[in-house]
């Protein structure tokens, strides 16, 4: 059998060609943007009577939900919106919305207070550096008539993230941690 040296060049060509195709696939994937959200455990809505500093905000309930954000691709990514997308109802974070978050009594000593701290206040654009992880809150002050599980969208200029979260109310959030308080 007489093998012809075109066949070979041949064989070789389509060797090259499918191993530069699968190393060209896996480099798309590995520069990918892709950012990883996790909900935190001390994500929580209030009724503005608790919280006494808000007087330029005409809404009755407020939503403070902080994440865990990581980049997993080898390229930076900003995030320039967040906002809750609930029904028809869009409710934006507004970067300049700050509140103090009350303590409340634990137990039946009246010197017992606690409160629940939420992350760092997130400043969007919020730029995420390659392989970056970020812990980070977002306001919302006009969260009325909005359901408490909803969906949270992140936009990017390549591609919209988005997570499921479930809130709870703040003093139920907090007395939950406690539960010998809750009988008081």
């Amino acid at each position: 059998m007489d093998i012809k040296p075109e066949l070979i060049l041949g064989i070789i060509g389509a060797i090259t060609g499918s191993l530069a195709l699968i190393i060209d696939f896996f480099n798309y994937k590995f520069y990918m943007p892709k950012l990883i959200l996790k909900p935190l455990k001390n994500s929580y809505f209030l009724d503005k009577e608790n919280v006494k500093e808000i007087t330029n905000y005409n809404s009755k309930r407020i939503a403070i939900i902080s994440l865990k954000i990581s980049n997993s691709s080898a390229h930076p990514i900003t995030i320039d919106e967040v906002f809750i997308k609930n029904f028809q109802n869009i409710i934006k974070h507004y970067n300049d919305f700050k509140i103090t978050v009350p303590q409340i009594q634990i137990g039946n000593n009246p010197k017992t207070y606690t409160y629940i701290n939420p992350e760092k206040i997130a400043t969007l654009p919020l730029r995420m550096e390659p392989f970056d992880t970020q812990y980070v809150s977002f306001r919302f002050p006009f969260f009325d008539d909005c359901n408490l599980t909803f969906k949270l969208v992140f936009v990017t200029p390549r591609k919209n993230y988005s997570v499921k979260v479930n809130l709870l109310e703040y003093h139920e959030l907090v007395l939950s941690r406690y539960p010998k308080s809750q009988g008081k």
